[in-house]
């Protein structure tokens, strides 16, 4: 009896947690920057399972372990509760803007229009106060992290994420665009005209993946050398030998996919590569102290990300990198 008390008395306060967390988000500014860039369920179902697969891993605590300062171990297990919470507060933002922006989007009427639109408000709901629960859940975790082992925390924070992720999969397959699949079929002859294009830029990605692969050791390198390309002002790529071969509109174009492609791979890699290729990529920059100083100072590499990529990615890539920082600045030998 005492135990269903405690059970019941814990799902009401997960349920009143999980409501007070959707009013602060309802109340707020949404975080459209968030939202916009994560866009579509799929952005956010990647995310989760990437957090999943590479930052909670329980192999990643035993590599800091050996390899790692104690305040990086720290701080790293930190970080992994603030990741898990971010996700889910980006995922609450994208949910609840699609939900606002679903009202301005159709004012024609339609039964058909009409019930599919419904569905959708119920799914995003439903997920969203899904998103709430999960959020409480963590934050009910965090607050038992004292009397928790590490690794029980973990296959909580993995089991909550894991379990949002397979609902946004199955819910969420993106009404919006079965909704507007009739507006879109005056589309087909147009995409029809730029095959052609397509083809000349797919033959620009391969020339450019090939002439990084043959001038930079690994996949970070490469990235950065895009990234170099890239003007900041105005986010184009300009490079003189394409501009001068193909117009500079699909070279453009195609620089930014393999910009994406490589971004893509190095926030799918696990910490301990991560590390390795940034140890690679320093012992070409001519003094490997120099760059782990001025890189923890400056934090340039935030800037080599690609335009567009969503923040639950860059989060994961920017916190492996700064980890993996502290383990190369930990293995050179103090200067006196």
């Amino acid at each position: 009896m005492t135990s269903t008390v405690i059970a019941a008395v814990a799902i009401v306060a997960l349920i009143l947690l999980a409501l007070r967390l959707l009013w602060a988000d309802s109340n707020r500014v949404i975080a459209e920057d968030y939202a916009s860039s994560c866009g579509s369920p799929a952005r956010l179902v990647s995310g989760f399972r990437e957090i999943c697969r590479t930052v909670l891993d329980p192999n990643v605590l035993t590599f800091l372990t050996d390899n790692a300062p104690t305040h990086v171990t720290t701080s790293f297990r930190m970080r992994q509760q603030q990741l898990s919470r971010f996700s889910l507060l980006v995922a609450s933002d994208t949910l609840f803007q699609r939900l606002v922006g679903k009202g301005e989007k159709h004012s024609r009427f339609s039964f058909r229009r009409s019930t599919d639109t419904l569905l959708f408000q119920i799914e995003n709901w439903f997920l969203l106060v899904a998103c709430g629960l999960a959020r409480a859940s963590l934050a009910l975790s965090h607050s038992l992290s004292y009397w928790t082992p590490r690794r029980a925390q973990l296959w909580v924070q993995v089991k909550v994420l894991s379990g949002v992720a397979g609902m946004l999969g199955y819910f969420a397959p993106d009404t919006a665009q079965s909704i507007t699949l009739a507006d879109r079929k005056s589309e087909t002859v147009a995409s029809n005209l730029v095959s052609d294009r397509n083809q000349t830029e797919d033959f620009i990605v391969d020339d450019v993946r090939k002439a990084l692969l043959t001038a930079l050791p690994n996949d970070l390198s490469r990235m950065i050398c895009l990234a170099t390309l890239r003007d900041n002002n105005t986010g184009g790529y300009y490079h003189p030998e394409l501009a001068r071969t193909f117009n500079a509109e699909v070279s453009d174009r195609a620089m930014l996919a393999c910009h994406q492609a490589l971004y893509e791979r190095l926030v799918s890699l696990s910490l301990e590569d991560l590390t390795d290729q940034l140890d690679i990529y320093f012992a070409t920059t001519g003094s490997k102290a120099r760059s782990i100083e001025y890189w923890t100072k400056l934090r340039a590499y935030r800037a080599t990300i690609p335009i567009g990529a969503d923040p639950i990615s860059a989060e994961i890539l920017f916190m492996k990198v700064e980890v993996a920082l502290a383990i190369l600045e930990a293995r050179v030998p103090s200067r006196t």
